[in-house]
């Protein structure tokens, strides 16, 4: 079985691809809406949150959790991989969104650190919306342009947009707040739009 996990509700956009794309496969989806939202926690307690609802996933029967959620994928995957894997579930594994989505954007695969010569376009500018642990981290503009360092990344905090998300806020207010991060991410850019964008 597979674990798909996120801090809220935003991961089930990841479940419903995976499972049209694996029909067959179980999941098991576990939203942490009692500690939603990660983006503004420190990163050592991102970490506590993320490792222990891992455990519950893997108590469920999931032998591969997918973090679905941006921050954890962010400011704790790499840690939970490299220090508490191995010694608590060897024969699992976890893995997050960032690898596929850096992989898409520079097309270089995730195993080499090191810039290549790509045969497609690459966009040159990236405008990366996140949360503010998502951006503190900057594991988005690090893995990007290690690969890809001609592409600019221009990174945006949207404070507050995964709560009126998750609280069901009107429509209206969303795109208020949705207005207002776009434009502050092209006022760093000088006005220009970025060729893509990750929302994070």
């Amino acid at each position: 079985m597979i674990g798909v996990f996120d801090s809220g509700s935003g991961g089930l956009t990841v479940g419903h691809a995976l499972i049209q794309r694996l029909p067959h496969q179980p999941f098991i989806y576990l939203g942490d809406h009692a500690n939603a939202p990660y983006g503004v926690k420190p990163a050592k307690e991102v970490l506590a949150l993320t490792i222990r609802n891992v455990e519950r996933l893997f108590a469920r029967g999931c032998d591969l959790v997918l973090l679905a959620c941006n921050t954890a994928s962010a400011v704790a995957l790499r840690r939970l991989q490299q220090d508490w894997l191995p010694g608590a579930n060897a024969d699992r594994r976890v893995l997050g969104v960032l690898a596929p989505l850096v992989e898409a954007i520079t097309e270089v695969p995730w195993h080499i650190k090191a810039p290549v010569a790509t045969p497609g376009r690459l966009p040159k500018t990236v405008g990366i919306f996140a949360t503010a642990s998502t951006v503190a981290s900057n594991a988005y503009p690090f893995e990007i342009t290690s690969r890809a360092p001609d592409i600019k990344v221009v990174q945006q905090v949207c404070d507050g947009l995964v709560d009126l998300i998750e609280d069901g806020a009107p429509r209206d207010d969303i795109q208020t707040l949705v207005t207002t991060c776009v434009n502050n991410l092209m006022a760093q850019m000088g006005g220009a739009a970025p060729d893509a964008v990750v929302l994070g």
